[in-house]
Formats: structure tokens, C-alpha cells, sequence
């Protein structure tokens, strides 16, 4: 049985690589918890302020924006929401399979550091997964 941290190591991986593939090099990836908010996290932004490490998206925020866009596709009445809810589970089951080796890698790494930059991760993403544009160095 995998430990939370290892759970949270390959689940972080997960959106890490995937967020890459389609063009947004995560800017931090980590697996420090934050007592009462969540186990990890990944930030696709330069936060504004180093004091504020999610820069302003931690989790909670995420979570009340998967809620208001649940809502939108209730109201939308363009499809059932279920149907769409089914299909972004299919896409995002093809492209973890598709990216698992790379998941386990970036995952490896993060339960070695804990925390890794946007210069680390792009160093696990080979270039023809990471499209995403230039990377900067990391403070």
C-alpha cells in the first residue's frame, strides 16, 4: 500500500506532466502539505509574492473553480453535464496512460526534493512533451 506522500507524489506528477504537454510548464511542484488545505500542490504562475507560495491559487480557490464551472455546465444545457463529465474523464485517462512513465519520473524526483522549480521539471519533460515556450530560470 503507497504512503499519502506517494499518492500525492504521483497525483501532483500527474497535473505536472500534463499541464506541460499542453503548454503550460508548471512554475512549482510540490508535495509540502499545508495543515488543513491540501497534501501538495502544483502552480502554473510566478507567484507575485514568495510569501503567498501558491500565488494566490491554492487549493480551496481551485476546488470553488471546479464548482462554478460544474454549475455553468449544468445551466448550459448544450449536454447533459454527466456525459460531459464523462468524456474529460476518458481524455484524462488517455493522457495519463499515455504520459505514465514521465508521471512516475517527475514523481520519483518529488519524493526525493519535495519540492521542484520550473527549471527541474523541465528537465525530467523531454522537449517533444514539453510545449510549452521558454522556460526561466527559477529564484
Amino acid at each position: 500500500m503507497r504512503t499519502r506522500e506517494e499518492v500525492t507524489a504521483f497525483h501532483e506528477s500527474g497535473h505536472a506532466v500534463i499541464a506541460a504537454a499542453q503548454g503550460q510548464m508548471p512554475w512549482k511542484v510540490t508535495i509540502v502539505p499545508i495543515t488543513g488545505v491540501c497534501y501538495g500542490h502544483v502552480s502554473l504562475e510566478r507567484p507575485a509574492n514568495e510569501s503567498d507560495p501558491w500565488g494566490g491559487r491554492g487549493c480551496t480557490r481551485d476546488a470553488a473553480a471546479v464548482r462554478k464551472n460544474a454549475r455553468a455546465l449544468a445551466l448550459s444545457g448544450q449536454r447533459r453535464p454527466l456525459e460531459i463529465l464523462r468524456a474529460i474523464r476518458r481524455e484524462a485517462a488517455k493522457l495519463v496512460e499515455e504520459h505514465w512513465p514521465l508521471i512516475g519520473d517527475l514523481a520519483g524526483e518529488l519524493l526525493k526534493r519535495k519540492t521542484l522549480h520550473r527549471a527541474d521539471v523541465a528537465a525530467i519533460i523531454p522537449p517533444h512533451v514539453n510545449r510549452s515556450c521558454e522556460i526561466p530560470d527559477r529564484q
